[in-house]
C-alpha cells in the first residue's frame, strides 16, 4: 500500500510541477496581455483581467496622490509600477510595468489633470 501511494504521489508531482511552471511562464503574459488603461480628460480608465473583466473609472477629481514604486523583481526588470491612491474606500489603483519615463509622464499627466479639476 505504501509503494501505491508513493506512485501516486509521484506521478501528482510529475503533472503539478510542470503546471505550476507553465503558469509562472503564462501568468505574467496573459495579465499583460489583458491589461490596458487610458487618461481622458474625464479620468483614468484601467481594465484588467483574462476570465473575470474589471473595469475601473477614476475620475481626476477623486486622485488623492500619484507614486511611483519599484519592488526588487521590477527594478531588475528596469520597471516600475504608478500607484494611484483616491478619495474612495476602493482605496484606488496600480499600473504596473512601465517604464521609468512613461511612468514619469503618467505621473505628470494625472497629477495635472487633479490640480485643474481641484481649482474647479
Amino acid at each position: 500500500a505504501g509503494g501505491a501511494a508513493l506512485a501516486v504521489g509521484a506521478a501528482g508531482a510529475t503533472v503539478v510541477a510542470p503546471a505550476a511552471v507553465l503558469g509562472a511562464v503564462l501568468g505574467p503574459r496573459l495579465r499583460y496581455r489583458r491589461f490596458r488603461y487610458e487618461v481622458t480628460e474625464h479620468g483614468l480608465y484601467v481594465a484588467r483581467g483574462a476570465l473575470w473583466r474589471r473595469w475601473q473609472v477614476v475620475p481626476h477629481a477623486r486622485v488623492q496622490t500619484v507614486d511611483t514604486r519599484a519592488g526588487p523583481l521590477q527594478r531588475a526588470l528596469g520597471l516600475v509600477e504608478v500607484q494611484v491612491t483616491t478619495a474612495s474606500a476602493a482605496g484606488g489603483t496600480a499600473i504596473p510595468g512601465l517604464a521609468p519615463p512613461v511612468a514619469d509622464r503618467l505621473v505628470r499627466t494625472l497629477a495635472r489633470h487633479a490640480e485643474a479639476e481641484e481649482g474647479t
